[in-house]
């Protein structure tokens, strides 16, 4: 009876187990996804300073994309790879400005087995990346949205590189037709508003300029991207700063640095204490308004060199021994 159940049983395992075949998923996005991952932490360390680490996830989120295909995805990262090119000016203090290909990656004295050659995206500049985004833009499933974002990418770098040949109302027009293309991606859309901001304060126009930012600002915050609303408020401070309104300015560095620091992002928020102090000293500041800003540039210096940001540490360090 027993031999007859464990018979009966055996059975009916080999029965159900044969009754379907495996269940196969229809679409594999295993590499993509990785990619996907790496490409969002380059993202988030190009914005908190971590320039050569970015760079480096930036290729080898490049590789897996490439390797199966992904164009769409290829597409954003080269986009992305723009920016990184684009970002750490000379004194690594100003903001975003076009260097020469390979500037950053210098070489350190700890980097004693540097080779240029091993750079992310090596050889490429800023228009090389451009030019591989649009390739890419072109043949992915997006190419309406991936397409309106490569005139913003293109608008940055000519920013970037203060070329005197920008036709203001030509640009802003352009980007009026790309916004229309990307109410279904905030992340571009804010981007777009960002550099729409550029735009106007290359125009000395920087009132529209802040109002660009603000409204960066707003579409960060409500799709929580949190890492990127203190760069909108830093930005709309010097717009301020240039108007000459120092109180609105502060109020809008203090907000950045609210940002930034629930961000946890080491160098803007040096970034923000530097730019408080620079504030302060505009026109004719008073002797609490310079002692103030001693003390924030000082505490930046000190921040800045918490992150191993050592260069920036040392910029601050000097202009606040300087204010006297």
């Amino acid at each position: 009876m027993k031999r007859s159940l464990f018979v009966l049983a055996v059975l009916l395992v080999l029965f159900s187990g044969c009754s379907s075949s495996p269940k196969r998923a229809m679409l594999v996005t295993d590499v993509s996804d990785s990619a996907s991952v790496i490409y969002e932490n380059a993202n988030a360390e190009l914005i908190g300073g971590n320039i050569q680490n970015a760079g480096a996830h930036l290729q080898q989120a490049y590789n897996l994309a490439l390797s199966v295909d992904d164009t769409d995805l290829l597409c954003r990262i080269s986009l992305s790879a723009i920016i990184y090119r684009l970002t750490n000016s000379d004194d690594g203090m100003s903001a975003s400005q076009l260097n020469p290909v390979l500037q950053l990656a210098k070489k350190t004295d700890s980097d004693e087995d540097f080779d240029v050659s091993d750079t992310p995206f090596y050889g490429l500049s800023a228009k090389d990346l451009l030019e591989m985004a649009k390739k890419y833009a072109s043949r992915s499933t997006k190419k309406e949205v991936l397409g309106a974002v490569c005139p913003i990418y293109d608008l940055k770098i000519q920013l970037a590189e203060k070329n005197p040949l920008i036709n203001f109302n030509e640009k802003l027009n352009e980007l009026n037709a790309s916004e229309k293309k990307l109410s279904s991606e905030a992340y571009y859309l804010a981007f777009l508003k960002r550099t729409q901001g550029d735009l106007y304060a290359f125009n000395k126009d920087y009132n529209r300029a802040t109002d660009a930012y603000l409204e960066a600002a707003k579409i960060h915050l409500k799709n929580r991207y949190v890492s990127e609303i203190g760069l909108d408020y830093y930005s709309a401070s010097r717009m301020a700063s240039l108007s000459n309104n120092k109180n609105l300015a502060v109020e809008y560095i203090q907000t950045a640095l609210k940002y930034d620091r629930d961000a946890e992002n080491t160098s803007a928020i040096a970034s923000d204490y530097n730019a408080y102090g620079l504030i302060l000293l505009k026109g004719t500041p008073s002797e609490s308004d310079k002692k103030l800003a001693r003390d924030l540039i000082s505490w930046a210096s000190d921040i800045y060199r918490a992150g191993g940001f050592e260069k920036e540490a040392r910029a601050c360090r000097m202009r606040a021994e300087s204010i006297k």
